[in-house]
């Protein structure tokens, strides 16, 4: 019962802000959406991370390394994603561009 009501709130929202908005929002697409960039990451940092153990040549696991520093302050944690990822330095200047603006707050949850 609780499900029926909770879908038909979100359908009235969703027509609400098509409507007066002009905002469209598929819900089952952006949860796809959501859970494959999620996945995509994890993949992006888990080929880095065994490319910096390799470098490194010790016997670190992944999680391991993300708690004994934040590799991504470490220098040679950068070099690794440009050269795997070559579109990382555009993304690294749109992430700069985002903490200019005003107003905007980006913080590292963890």
């Amino acid at each position: 019962k609780r499900k029926t009501r909770e879908e038909s709130t979100l359908k009235a929202v969703d027509f609400i802000t098509q409507r007066n908005y002009g905002i469209y929002f598929d819900i089952v697409k952006e949860e796809a959406m959501l859970a494959a960039g999620l996945k995509e990451f994890a993949e992006f940092r888990d080929t880095t991370l065994a490319e910096l153990q390799k470098r490194w040549g010790k016997k670190k696991s992944p999680q391991e390394l993300l708690h004994e520093d934040n590799p991504e302050n470490m220098r040679e944690y950068q070099s690794v994603v440009d050269e795997l990822h070559p579109g990382a330095s555009r993304y690294r200047e749109n992430i700069t561009d985002l903490k200019k603006t005003l107003g905007m707050s980006v913080r590292k949850g963890g």
